[in-house]
């Protein structure tokens, strides 16, 4: 379901650049590749093409996190919304609270350091909402180690290169497409360090 949706959303926007049918396969495959978070394109330069197009990168944002968050959280937040026995809201499970918090952390604390990063360049300037669309999806590529890209990797500030190692390194969430040692990991690693090192015998989260 959400492929398809991907697909139709950008075949249509592709659609505007190219024939009807080489927009409905690009969009297939573009869907395909960022919800399985794999980053095959079927361009030379990745999606470096479409910098400039909000729409499109919002649509890969969509795709990328929720192919890195993983069917268990999907399924609780389908679940969250629907009502269960008596009519209650089923409450998100431990995992899918840790994972979206450590997941939003980790986008918009990447987004914003990649921005800062990102400042390093000779080509910095420019509308500052371009500037912040370069950095979230960078980010957020990285942080679901899928692996597309809209700016020249090789020509980045090597502060950049640091943190989108970083991300790449943290990954997606269990049972999620990406890569990583997982987000869940390092919120579990933050919570026994924080209880470690205040001295208390258990981690507690």
């Amino acid at each position: 379901v959400v492929e398809l949706t991907g697909t139709l959303g950008l075949a249509w926007l592709f659609s505007a650049d190219c024939p009807a049918p080489e927009a409905l396969y690009s969009g297939f495959f573009h869907a395909v590749s960022a919800f399985c978070t794999a980053g095959f394109g079927l361009y030379a330069d990745s999606l470096s093409g479409f910098r400039q197009s909000a729409a499109i990168q919002l649509v890969i944002h969509v795709l990328m996190g929720l192919g890195a968050l993983g069917f268990l959280v999907i399924h609780d937040l389908v679940a969250g919304n629907l009502r269960g026995a008596g009519g209650r809201r089923e409450k998100l499970s431990m995992q899918s609270r840790l994972v979206l918090k450590t997941s939003l952390c980790l986008a918009v604390g990447g987004t914003i350091l990649v921005w800062l990063g990102n400042r390093l360049l000779p080509t910095a300037g420019g509308p500052l909402g371009q500037q912040w669309l370069d950095a979230s999806f960078q980010a957020l590529s990285a942080a679901t180690t899928t692996g597309f890209y809209t700016l020249d990797i090789g020509h980045l500030p090597m502060a950049t290169l640091w943190v989108l190692t970083a991300l790449m390194f943290i990954g997606a969430s269990p049972g999620g497409s990406g890569g990583g040692i997982k987000t869940l990991s390092l919120a579990l690693l933050w919570a026994y360090l924080r209880d470690h090192l205040a001295g208390r015998a258990d981690t507690v989260v």
